[in-house]
């Protein structure tokens, strides 16, 4: 009996040391404040951390801390909290960053109110357990501690401390006096997480941490965790795959060193997959847009507005980012797709916009697989996109024109004509610039001779970029292209497609149709999926009522079948131009 009278006394002992070190810390779905009585269940008794006196003798000892490292809502609420002490107390504590000179250590700063994820052991400690919109106020030796993850938390931390702590100031001058229990208090901002439950192969998510190979990705990844913290309530850690040692609960996106990773194959074109590999939670897609869609869309992906998710080891979930309502298999009888595709040129004294070309080619090459066209007049098309393209999973099947710049040397012409090699003979091919252009790098007419392989059906199909209608340029841009056409259509059925800075309803497009007898297939069209214009700006699917670019054909040998103006499949994030297909049938 008096072994285990000293033992318990060794004890009681060892804990009050301990907790003079690191507070009791409630969980934040536990009530407002924390309690240091006795546990009901019959637990062990924690005595609560002795109070802090924050000014005493009309002065304050007090220091206020912010992490040196960058983390603008941990220092503006250092400033808010300084400032709220100033309004309740008088009194304007000093305030600095946590850097220590050398030979100082954080066990012997003492008299700190210390904000946000400082370098101090204590913070991170608090931290560990604290769920996204939580916030805690702690008591450490001397220190005060307050984590939060958002300004919002910081904000309700700091109007607790205002209401509940600065403005008890007792006595008057000398005798001003500021005690602060040494009660842990967990606030929260959000009573409820839309997700209560949420596990990766029998694991909680709060043990998981986010792992990526691409650096690239931290922004995307960021926002990722930011989305689950908010469903959850679990901020995870996010680490570089080359920058961290493998741990059993990852979620690892896209390709990284992890084992796990290469066990899943990568999805085709604009789609993705989830896959439990063992502990891990494997995300993978088609690309690098899809990628960045499905970090933005994850939650909403997998929760389903579902308030529990269960995650086991063989679970799998695939989808895409296909959105086409309409039918777009080709037309009964036609004998080709023509598209036409203005790709949205990435140089900087251009005027496109700069969404890198690694990630805008998923959209194209996805497009190639879902649209199936046969023959694709292309502008804008960059020196970045003719090198990408031995990288389309297809790409033996498909040709492109190209014609040297004689105004950059070693670039392309950004006008020209791609075609599927399997199923065409190139007959013939050329390029001529206008005589007057204000582009040099885009301002021509690139052509192709094409024969069936099967019917032996044989056309002439053009790409090209105007200046516009409005343009001193378009007279004569008009009248060699007028000129070429016709010169082409005495001997073949002649398909023009291209951007021409002009809407349907200009001068220059109307005499184009009247004096190369050709149609527009938007309005020549049996069946019409899409009817709209083509201008939108890059991301949005909002279109002008008439359309910059066009698909035209000799009405006397070429019958439209079917048009779709595609504002699907996340075309809006390749270009500003929303692109064109049209199926036709050859006549003659």
């Amino acid at each position: 009996m008096k072994k285990r009278t000293l033992l318990l006394l060794f004890l009681f002992g060892l804990c009050v040391l301990l907790v003079s070190c690191y507070p009791s810390v409630k969980k934040p779905n536990d009530t407002a404040t924390s309690d240091s009585s006795a546990d009901e269940t019959g637990g062990e008794f924690v005595p609560e951390p002795d109070p802090l006196t924050l000014i005493e003798g009309g002065v304050s000892k007090y220091e206020i801390i912010y992490p040196s490292k960058t983390n603008a809502d941990a220092n503006t609420a250092a400033n808010n909290l300084r400032a709220a002490f100033a309004s309740e107390t008088g009194i304007t504590l000093p305030i600095s960053d946590d850097y220590l000179a050398g030979g100082k250590t954080y066990a012997d700063q003492t008299h700190k109110i210390l904000i946000g994820p400082t370098d101090y052991p204590i913070s991170k400690e608090l931290k560990a357990d604290l769920r996204y919109d939580d916030y805690i106020i702690a008591v450490n030796g001397t220190n005060m501690v307050v984590i939060a993850f958002h300004m919002e938390g910081y904000a309700a931390a700091i109007g607790y401390l205002k209401n509940q702590v600065f403005s008890n100031v007792s006595g008057t001058g000398s005798e001003r006096k500021l005690v602060m229990s040494g009660k842990t208090v967990v606030g929260s901002v959000n009573e409820q997480y839309p997700v209560s439950s949420w596990k990766i192969a029998g694991n909680e998510l709060k043990n998981y941490r986010i792992v990526y190979g691409n650096n690239n990705l931290t922004h995307a990844v960021d926002a990722m965790r930011v989305k689950l913290a908010e469903a959850s309530g679990y901020y995870l850690d996010i680490a570089l795959d080359v920058a961290s040692e493998p741990q059993d609960c990852e979620i690892l996106i896209g390709d990284t060193n992890r084992p796990a990773s290469a066990q899943v194959n990568d999805p085709t074109y604009l789609n993705y997959v989830f896959r439990v590999v063992g502990d891990r939670l494997v995300i993978k897609t088609g690309g690098e847009h899809s990628l960045d869609c499905v970090l933005r869309d994850f939650v909403e992906i997998v929760t389903n507005d579902a308030t529990q998710i269960t995650m086991g080891k063989t679970y799998e979930l695939r989808g895409d980012y296909y959105t086409d309502p309409y039918d777009v298999s080709p037309a009964s009888g036609s004998d080709l797709r023509a598209m036409s595709l203005n790709i949205m040129a990435e140089w900087p004294n251009y005027g496109g916009d700069q969404s890198p070309v690694s990630r805008r080619k998923e959209i194209f090459f996805s497009a190639l697989d879902f649209y199936s066209p046969t023959v694709i007049g292309l502008q804008e098309f960059s020196p970045s996109f003719y090198s990408c393209l031995a990288e389309y999973r297809d790409a033996g099947k498909w040709d492109i024109l190209k014609f040297n710049n004689p105004n950059v040397s070693g670039e392309y012409v950004a006008s020209t004509v791609m075609y599927r090699k399997d199923l065409y003979t190139l007959v013939n091919s050329g390029m001529q610039y206008y005589s007057q252009y204000n582009n040099g790098r885009c301002r021509c007419i690139t052509w192709a001779v094409l024969r069936d392989k099967t019917s032996e059906k044989t056309f002439c199909f053009i790409s090209t970029h105007w200046d516009g209608d409005s343009s001193a340029n378009a007279p004569t841009q008009l009248a060699e292209m007028v000129s070429f056409v016709n010169s082409m259509a005495a001997t073949y059925p002649v398909i023009t497609t291209g951007d021409f800075n002009s809407n349907e309803w200009t001068n220059s497009f109307k005499n184009l149709l009247s004096q190369t007898n050709s149609v527009d297939a938007k309005y020549a069209a049996e069946v019409a999926l899409n009817n709209i214009g083509s201008w939108h700006d890059f991301g949005k699917d909002t279109p002008s009522a008439g359309s910059c670019d066009h698909i035209t054909a000799t009405k006397s040998n070429v019958k439209v079948l079917k048009f779709e103006t595609m504002m699907y499949n996340e075309e809006i994030y390749c270009s500003d131009h929303a692109w064109l297909f049209a199926d036709l049938k050859i006549l003659a």
